[in-house]
């Protein structure tokens, strides 16, 4: 009991963080898609394409990324890693999402054309939303707190450099 009191409030909020997220995984996984209604306000402003950037931060990796949110509650996420500006990985996923009471979600059900495994912690990933409108959506990480800007894009031209 001692070793508890000691840790500090730092400690306190992440776990406080991966028990929310803990409870979002099994609120979403119990709920499924059989309670799917239509789309929120949030939703419909979500759909469509959006490009989005993501380092760690100086001298860190560059993650570009491009996610299409599809009305049916589906996306597909092509991102790749770029070092010193060259691309070294890229990955392509495949889901669900959604919106909720300010809780930006996604579930991935593949990876690079391969299911995953849905008993595997990181498959639901849990956002607030920080802003929303026609052109841009801002949302932060539950867990780590990391914080992503995407713009939407048009998907007939949307690229991500070579």
């Amino acid at each position: 009991m001692a070793q508890f009191n000691r840790c500090s409030h730092r400690h306190h909020s992440m776990l406080r963080r991966l028990v929310m997220a803990g409870l979002l995984v099994l609120a979403v996984l119990a709920c499924g898609p059989a309670v799917a209604t239509e789309p929120s306000a949030q939703e419909r402003l979500a759909v469509g394409t959006w490009y989005g950037e993501y380092s760690a931060g100086a001298g860190q990796p560059v993650q570009r990324f491009i996610n299409t949110r599809h009305p049916d509650g589906t996306y597909v996420l092509v991102a790749r890693l770029y070092d010193k500006g060259k691309p070294t990985t890229e990955l392509r996923n495949k889901g669900l999402w959604g919106i909720s009471n300010g809780l930006y979600f996604t579930i991935t059900t593949e990876v690079n054309g391969q299911r995953v495994d849905p008993a595997k912690a990181d498959v639901a990933q849990p956002y607030l939303v920080q802003s929303l409108n026609s052109m841009s959506f801002e949302y932060a990480h539950v867990a780590s707190g990391n914080r992503f800007r995407v713009t939407r894009v048009d998907p007939a031209t949307a690229r991500l450099p070579d």
